[in-house]
């Protein structure tokens, strides 16, 4: 697939990114919206062999709005979102 790497895991594409924020901020009721201070910190991957969650949290500000997208990970047996 187009967003795959050799060992098989997937890959969120920034473009797709900003695609669950456009919906997420559609929920919010709002149309239109522009982007500012955008950093892809890591990528999102995702196993062949599991799903892997993915939380997206809108937080409203004087100046807009944020937003964070935080993936599900395993540390030493412990469950959590980085």
């Amino acid at each position: 697939g187009e967003h795959r790497l050799a060992d098989g895991r997937a890959l969120l594409p920034g473009t797709g990114a900003l695609t669950l924020a456009a919906e997420a901020m559609a929920a919010e009721g709002v149309a239109a919206f522009e982007i500012s201070d955008l950093t892809f910190l890591r990528a999102f991957d995702v196993p062949a062999s599991a799903p892997r969650g993915l939380r997206l949290r809108l937080t409203p500000s004087p100046e807009g709005w944020g937003m964070e997208l935080q993936a599900a990970a395993s540390t030493r047996g412990r469950e959590g979102h980085v």
